[in-house]
C-alpha cells in the first residue's frame, strides 16, 4: 500500500523495494510446485534450482573524475550476484591505489547498494602487498565460492607471488565442525577453475586463433569479432551461459572450416 511505503521511507530514511509483488511471488511458486507434483506436461523443461538471495561483494575505492582525482572508500563490487545458481565460484581482480601500498583489505558485504555502508558486513581480512609497488601496479584476484548450505569462502590471491588470505564465513555459525566446513570445501575445489581455464573451452579458443592465423582480408575480422564475444561470455564465469556459448561457438567454427571465405 501507497501509505505504508511511505511510513517506512520515513522510518528509514531509504525507499523500500517494491518491484516484487509478495502476493504474487507466493502465488506463482505455489502453481510450480503444484504442477511439479502432478507431473503437468506444460513443466517438464523446469528444473528448481538453488541460488544465492543476495548479492555477496566487496568494499573498494573509486577515483573521483578529473585531473588528479582523489580514491574515495566505500564502494560495493558484486562478485557474486544474487540469484546465480549455486554452488558457485566467481573471481575479480582488485588493484593497490596508493605507492607503495604495503597491505590490501578485503571487506566482504552482502546486499544489493551502490555504497557499502547501506549493506550488510560479514567479515574482513588483510593480505601483504609486494614492497615499493606504484599504485595499480600490484593487485589480488578476490573469489567468492558459495554452496547451497550458505557456506561462503573468500579467497584473494596477490597476483604473480604465492601470497594469499581466506576467510570462511557460515550461515549459522557454529552449527558445521572444522572438518564438516573443510570437506564442503574440498568438494567446491573444481568450481575454482576459471572458465578461461577449462580444457574445452581453451581448445576452442586455441582453434579459434589458429585460424585467425590462416585467414585473410573479411575472413579474419568475423574469426576476431566470434572470439570477442565468445571471450566475452567466459568472462561472465555463467556455467549454464558459458555451456550454450561453447557449443554456438563450435558449430560456428566446424561451418567456417568447411567455408571457402577461410582462404578469403
Amino acid at each position: 500500500m501507497p501509505i505504508v511505503r511511505k511510513l517506512v521511507t520515513r522510518m528509514f530514511g531509504r525507499f523500500p523495494v517494491t518491484t516484487l509483488n509478495p502476493d504474487e511471488v507466493v502465488a506463482l511458486g505455489v502453481a510450480v510446485q503444484a504442477g511439479l507434483a502432478m507431473d503437468d506436461v506444460a513443466l517438464d523443461e523446469i528444473v528448481m534450482t538453488d541460488v544465492c538471495p543476495y548479492t555477496l561483494g566487496i568494499n573498494t575505492s573509486q577515483q573521483l573524475s578529473g585531473p588528479g582525482g582523489a580514491f574515495v572508500d566505500g564502494f560495493y563490487l558484486p562478485i557474486i550476484e544474487r540469484n546465480t545458481v549455486v554452488p558457485a565460484s566467481r573471481s575479480k581482480d582488485v588493484y593497490t591505489v596508493r605507492d607503495g601500498q604495503p597491505k590490501l583489505g578485503i571487506d566482504v558485504y552482502q546486499g544489493e547498494a551502490r555504497l557499502v555502508k547501506e549493506n550488510i558486513p560479514l567479515g574482513k581480512f588483510v593480505i601483504d602487498m609486494p614492497p615499493g609497488m606504484p599504485a595499480g601496479g600490484a593487485g589480488a584476484n578476490v573469489r567468492f565460492t558459495y554452496d547451497v548450505n550458505g557456506l561462503l569462502e573468500v579467497e584473494a590471491t596477490v597476483h604473480g607471488t604465492n601470497i594469499k588470505g581466506s576467510i570462511v564465513i557460515e550461515e549459522h555459525s557454529g552449527v558445521l565442525s572444522n572438518d564438516e566446513i573443510r570437506e564442503r570445501l574440498d568438494a567446491l575445489a573444481s568450481l575454482k577453475l576459471h572458465p578461461r581455464e577449462d580444457v574445452r573451452n581453451a581448445a576452442l579458443m586455441a582453434r579459434g586463433n589458429r585460424l585467425f592465423e590462416e585467414a585473410l582480408g573479411p575472413a579474419r575480422m568475423q574469426i576476431s569479432r566470434a572470439l570477442a564475444q565468445f571471450e566475452s561470455i567466459l568472462g561472465r564465469q555463467e556455467p549454464h551461459e558459458i555451456a550454450t556459448a561453447r557449443e554456438q561457438f563450435q558449430s560456428w567454427l566446424d561451418s567456417f572450416e568447411s567455408s571457402p571465405l577461410i582462404d578469403a
